[in-house]
């Protein structure tokens, strides 16, 4: 009898082990879920879907090419070379080269000015811009009352320069960035006007 008591105090012992190791499991699966949860909310932690058109894509980007031309320019190119705006430069052209005029990249200091202006710390001239069949930076419409309005910019007007600076290639975004600045300061657009036939 004695014998038998001990070998089922052994199991019990067991068992009781056996359910301490799963609640604890259970409660550090419990844990991750809800970090994990707190980790996608606040943005930390985010899930990324590849969109089934580009799944033939690698996760990846051979790069020698590219450093092949960062060598040449390194030593060869005749001037001051500034590696952040090599890389700017190197995204700017990436999203650029996806072929839509709404991809864009901002480097830190342009998507600053662009949150800033979402913010309402900016003020612009008062007209939405976009951009032509020829990709040319144009007036969409001016808002009645604004700088723009008293101008006299007219929808469909070419903004050819900013501040004396070609428009030319620029983005929506880069242009918004460019013509919008503090309450009460000036800025200077070139506007070549199209005749349209009707």
């Amino acid at each position: 009898m004695h014998g038998e008591r001990t070998e089922d105090h052994g199991k019990k012992k067991t068992s009781l082990l056996a359910v301490a190791a799963k609640s604890a499991l259970i409660g550090v699966a419990i844990i991750f879920i809800f970090g994990l949860g707190v980790g996608v909310g606040n943005g930390t932690v985010g899930v990324t879907k590849v969109n089934p058109q580009n799944k033939q894509l690698s996760a990846d980007l051979d790069y020698s090419t590219v450093e092949e031309l960062y060598d040449e320019l390194r030593v060869q190119y005749d001037g001051k070379l500034d590696q952040a705006k090599l890389l700017d430069g190197l995204k700017a052209g990436l999203a650029s080269a996806a072929g839509d005029r709404y991809t864009v990249f901002l480097n830190a200091k342009d998507a600053k000015d662009f949150n800033d202006q979402l913010e309402g710390n900016f003020s612009g001239i008062g007209a939405e811009l976009g951009k032509d069949d020829a990709d040319n930076l144009i007036i969409v419409a001016p808002i009645a009352g604004t700088p723009a309005a008293k101008a006299d910019i007219r929808p469909q007007d070419l903004i050819v320069s900013v501040d004396g600076k070609s428009t030319d290639g620029w983005s929506i975004e880069e242009a918004v960035t460019k013509i919008r600045g503090e309450k009460g300061t000036k800025v200077t657009l070139k506007v070549v006007r199209v005749r349209r036939r009707s």
